[in-house]
């Protein structure tokens, strides 16, 4: 695989390991602000960490994890992809909120 290749490879790893810290946050009706908190990061490195913008080390990612109730492994872009959730539109997320809600809950055994 060529430099260029792997450059895009990493990038997308990248975002989609961003993506889910972001829904996995939001899911846990945490801010940015107080997941940097928990997980003793600047507010500034959450941000880049979901936007993709910043290749973070294991030791980061079992930090967001802890801060988040779950595992690495749970985190890993390898599981289910996100990417389908971008093509939902407001309403759509709106009709689909309490079901995902409860299934999200339900298959990564989120305490409320």
């Amino acid at each position: 695989m060529e430099k260029e290749e792997k450059d895009v490879k990493r990038k997308e790893i990248r975002q989609r390991i961003g993506m889910r810290v972001a829904a996995l946050r939001k899911h846990a009706g945490l801010s940015q602000e107080q997941l940097s908190e928990k997980a003793g990061l600047q507010r500034t490195h959450v941000s880049r960490i979901e936007k993709g913008r910043y290749s973070l080390n294991i030791e980061t990612l079992q930090a967001i994890a802890e801060a988040l109730g779950m595992t690495v492994d749970i985190i890993d872009p390898g599981l289910q992809d996100l990417a389908p959730l971008k093509r939902l539109t407001p309403p759509m997320v709106g009709s689909l909120g309490t079901a995902l809600n409860s299934k999200v809950t339900e298959v990564f055994k989120v305490e409320k």
